[in-house]
């Protein structure tokens, strides 16, 4: 086995926000290590119960001029409750906006969730995501809005969405570029 000097990870540390040639102190991290990891944790724990201003989100919303269909705004929740509320309203495409569960790297994500025809029940393998959204070290807001206006108009021309759209190539909107959908 060689040794590797810290240099060795410095390139790689700067392109990624991952936690990359830690180092070892026999079976464990060094300490310096273990207490940053220990910081971040505790930062991404406390992201997760920081209050959001509803009042705030409802006004932007609202200056946005959205009209296409109803806003809910819910706490706590999870990706699934879109199928209850998207059945409910009889929508044919739902876009599920959700602040990501933080992880040690970034605890400002914010994930999107497609669902066509959405229904109480519907299994993960039929929804597609856009996740990782969170500039200027993720993807930007206008680069996942144009991929997630691609997947919707992908879903509708499909007839639905999840696992076959998440596998073709569908154009994404502005300078005609192909992306991954995901």
């Amino acid at each position: 086995m060689t040794d590797r000097s810290p240099d060795f990870w410095e390139p790689l540390r700067a392109a990624t926000r991952s936690r990359i040639g830690l180092g070892r102190t026999g079976d464990s991290l060094p300490t310096q290590q273990v207490l940053t990891m220990r910081a971040a944790h505790a930062a991404a724990r406390d992201a997760v119960h920081l209050p959001w201003d509803v009042g705030r989100l409802v006004r932007a919303l609202g200056e946005a001029g959205l009209s296409l269909a109803p806003v809910v705004l819910a706490d706590q929740a999870r990706v699934g409750l879109g199928d209850h509320v998207g059945a409910r309203m009889g929508v044919g495409t739902l876009v599920v906006l959700v602040g990501e569960r933080p992880v040690l790297s970034v605890a400002d994500s914010l994930g999107a969730y497609l669902s066509h025809r959405p229904r109480v029940g519907q299994r993960d393998s039929e929804r597609n995501c856009v996740s990782n959204i969170h500039p200027p070290d993720g993807l930007g807001y206008e680069q996942a809005a144009a991929v997630l206006v691609s997947l919707v108009l992908g879903a509708r021309q499909l007839g639905e969405s999840g696992v076959r759209l998440k596998d073709t190539w569908v154009p994404v909107l502005g300078g005609g570029a192909e992306g991954r959908a995901g």
